[in-house]
């Protein structure tokens, strides 16, 4: 078991790049929860205060930039074509110095009231929050994880990350693939995946769809989603895999 000191490391090493919000509690919890990162009640109870947490940082001194709603806007303005998503823009303002979302939305409540004011198309959102850029910003960082529905709900839940439900909201199975830099689907026939099925049957009738994935990984075979959109489920696929081995007669 890590001790406290262990953890109050790996929460300094992994809020460093982020330095620059951490200002007041209400501020750094806000950018927190866009961004992922440990809310203020986590930091408190390993360093006992924010203000311990700050001097640890190493952020004692550093004075708060007060910004107006007249300011706020020619930032925006000047930098209107990275002013798209809120997670988007945090990641730009973050390495060049400027406001983030957080400070922007203090002030104008909205995201796309400030898009109003510049006479930027808004931003089109599910009802957690993404839009179609958070969703080509996330599958670029994590489509490697991408192996099928199922399999992808699971890391989704366990990163806190839009269900693969929220994907399709915005994009095609070919431009998910595409973004998450998969390459094109092969599209299987049944009697070809019956084939394969077949050629590892006691693997194939045994397995849940995740071992089989990862058995079809290491042996270069479709995955289960292909058999899922084949026959409609994975438990008619093993249906007519076993029912394909009885009807076959022995040599």
């Amino acid at each position: 078991m890590r001790d406290k000191q262990t953890i109050r490391k790996e929460i300094l090493s992994e809020i460093k790049r982020h330095k620059n919000e951490v200002t007041t509690v209400r501020h750094w919890n806000e950018y927190a929860e866009l961004h992922d990162l440990p809310k203020s009640v986590t930091i408190v109870y390993y360093f006992g205060s924010w203000n311990d947490f700050k001097k640890a940082l190493g952020v004692k001194g550093i004075k708060n930039v007060r910004y107006n709603k007249e300011t706020l806007l020619e930032i925006a303005q000047a930098h209107s074509d990275k002013f798209t998503s809120k997670r988007e823009w945090d990641e730009y303002a973050r390495h060049k110095g400027l406001p983030t979302s957080p400070t922007y939305i203090s002030f104008f409540k909205k995201w796309n009231e400030i898009k109003e004011y510049l006479h930027i198309e808004k931003t089109t959102t599910t009802k957690k929050g993404y839009s179609k850029d958070d969703i080509v910003t996330i599958l670029k960082q994590h489509g490697k994880n991408l192996i099928n529905r199922q399999q992808w709900d699971l890391y989704a839940k366990e990163k806190n990350l839009p269900t693969y439900k929220t994907l399709r909201k915005h994009l095609g199975w070919n431009e998910i693939r595409r973004h998450a830099g998969l390459p094109e689907r092969f599209k299987y026939n049944k009697e070809t995946l019956l084939n394969h099925a077949s050629c590892h049957y006691k693997t194939f009738t045994s397995s849940t769809m995740k071992e089989w994935d990862e058995y079809a990984k290491s042996n270069n075979l479709p995955s289960s989603g292909a058999y899922y959109r084949a026959f409609g489920t994975w438990k008619k696929a093993k249906v007519e895999c076993i029912k394909q081995k009885n009807e076959t007669p022995e040599v």
